[in-house]
């Protein structure tokens, strides 16, 4: 990593509170009791800082004990401190009254000071840590939870392995005749990377024609898709505050190591990756009532990043681009209740994937591949005939309360006595559509070579006003 990259990297992980980003609130205390869950979860993540986490993991519990004694002695000293002033006001006024008092006040300051600066250290130690990770996660590779409209017969009874011993190179097979960039840049002539790469830049695109349509009527169904859901729909700022990015998890990982993000330079500011960062930050510090929850949102925002791994022919094409169309969702949810909303969230992206006549396998990710703030998360992959391979269309994670945490947001609750409780919600993110890879998947498995001409899905036909093109 150069230093420059380094410097952006640092911008964002070292980002501090804003006046209008909070500071966040951990529980120590609950990081102690869950030390081995946490321990465990750093280790299976393999994080490129792995052996820094451990270590604040660890300075968590030293410090804690050290503020553990040092608040004994505080608490003495205040006894002290109290029995001397009740002393002077029952009248013993002496100078040597006076003079403990003096010394006493010496030794309280002395002492809470180091618990103060001991107790901001733990804070950045808390901040640092990734989220815990559910049990049921594999550890090192992806488990098929499911298929969409499969090419092959499926036994729901086993459990496959993903790319394991199950060979399906007879079903899906690579056909470069069914390649998209080929098909929309030289059989078409409905997409141009080569003059945008002149005007802004590697993987930068135009789209013309039938292409945009397919692209805003992607954009509609997703959206009218949403809101039969029970989502609300909003569009959201491009960029944010780099301290509201930081909150939300987004920092380096060992997948991630020069950062996803466009930071604009001489502000505390970056371009949005994703509309989950603009959408968590709506809600920052809200209170709701218990009643109110669940909350559910869908954004459509344009979305940029850096795709480090994005050079070359390898990746050429739609798969991978620094500027594109997103519609996400994002919900927020009562503890209880998350595990089952991240269903609910992996559910309707089936759904909708399955009403595209696309091909897919759902998979349930291992702890390696979770970013900081998942504690459990699906992705689905579509078949990509002229990619010869799956590739990622939808993710969707629940994060407990790891973002809940660092942006205050939380609800009311009472306890059996009738007492009024502050708890933090659980948040809960997924991609409703990521517009080129769909456009992509809708190429490749609906172009016919013999035509040269694009089936449009069923389902998009009245948005689109054409069955090919």
């Amino acid at each position: 990593m150069n230093k420059n990259k380094a410097f952006k990297v640092e911008a964002i992980v070292n980002s501090k509170p804003s006046r209008s980003v909070p500071k966040g609130n951990f529980s120590r205390m609950n990081i102690l009791k869950q030390y081995d869950d946490y321990k465990k979860a750093i280790i299976e993540r393999q994080p490129e800082n792995k052996n820094q986490l451990l270590e604040n993991l660890m300075g968590i519990k030293n410090i804690s004990n050290q503020i553990e004694d040092k608040n004994k002695t505080f608490v003495e000293i205040q006894k002290k401190r109290k029995m001397v002033e009740n002393e002077i006001k029952s009248g013993a006024k002496t100078v040597e009254n006076f003079s403990i008092l003096k010394q006493l006040k010496k030794n309280s300051i002395a002492v809470s000071k180091p618990i103060e600066e001991m107790e901001a250290t733990i804070f950045e130690y808390c901040n640092s840590l990734p989220n815990l990770v559910d049990p049921s996660n594999p550890s090192r590779k992806p488990k098929i939870v499911s298929w969409i409209n499969p090419k092959h017969k499926v036994d729901p009874s086993v459990v496959e392995e993903y790319q394991g011993d199950r060979d399906y190179s007879d079903v899906y097979v690579k056909d470069e005749k069914l390649d998209h960039y080929t098909i929309l840049t030289r059989q078409k002539s409905l997409m141009d990377f080569y003059t945008a790469s002149n005007t802004s830049g590697s993987n930068c695109y135009y789209l013309f024609d039938e292409l945009v349509m397919l692209e805003n009527a992607l954009i509609t169904y997703a959206l009218t898709f949403a809101k039969s859901k029970g989502f609300s729909i909003t569009s959201t700022p491009s960029f944010a505050k780099t301290p509201l990015i930081a909150a939300c998890g987004y920092r380096p990982t060992q997948r991630d190591m020069e950062s996803q993000i466009y930071t604009l330079e001489n502000t505390q500011q970056a371009l949005i990756a994703t509309s989950e960062i603009t959408l968590a930050g709506y809600e920052m510090t809200k209170v709701f009532s218990k009643s109110e929850l669940p909350i559910k949102k869908c954004a459509i925002s344009r979305a940029f990043r850096k795709e480090a791994d994005a050079q070359g022919t390898a990746v050429k094409g739609l798969y991978r681009v620094h500027e594109f169309n997103k519609v996400e969702l994002f919900v927020w949810t009562t503890p209880d209740k998350s595990n089952e909303t991240l269903e609910e969230l992996k559910d309707l992206q089936v759904e909708l994937i399955k009403s595209l006549g696309l091909t897919a396998q759902v998979l349930q990710m291992p702890n390696n591949d979770l970013g900081a703030p998942a504690y459990k998360k699906y992705d689905i992959e579509c078949w990509m005939p002229g990619k010869g391979a799956f590739g990622e269309i939808t993710s969707t994670s629940n994060c407990t309360d790891f973002q809940s945490r660092r942006l205050l947001t939380r609800y009311r609750d009472f306890d059996d006595e009738n007492r009024m409780l502050f708890k933090y919600v659980h948040t809960l993110n997924g991609t409703c559509m990521a517009v080129p890879r769909v456009i992509l998947a809708i190429v490749e498995n609906y172009y016919n070579p013999e035509t040269n001409r694009i089936t449009v899905p069923e389902v998009l036909v009245p948005l689109m006003g054409m069955k090919e093109f």
